[in-house]
């Protein structure tokens, strides 16, 4: 089909054929998100709280929680 309007074999309507068959790209940079400086991991057990920062590792986060696990 797509080669039949160049051959000629296709009629489109001009409102049809004049406008372009691609939409513009537009590119921009991310948002830079902020991260707030106190923000943190918070874990509460019993009267214990854990804080840890964000992205911390899984293996630190469960060791911390199970420490807090073997004192309650």
């Amino acid at each position: 089909m797509r080669h039949d309007h160049a051959d000629g074999r296709l009629v489109l309507p001009e409102s049809v054929a004049s406008v372009p068959a691609f939409a513009a790209l537009v590119v921009e940079e991310p948002v830079q998100r902020k991260k707030r400086p106190d923000a943190f991991i918070e874990i509460i057990i019993g009267d214990i709280v854990i804080r840890m920062a964000p992205g911390t590792d899984e293996g630190d986060l469960s060791q911390a929680i199970r420490a807090v696990r073997t004192v309650t």
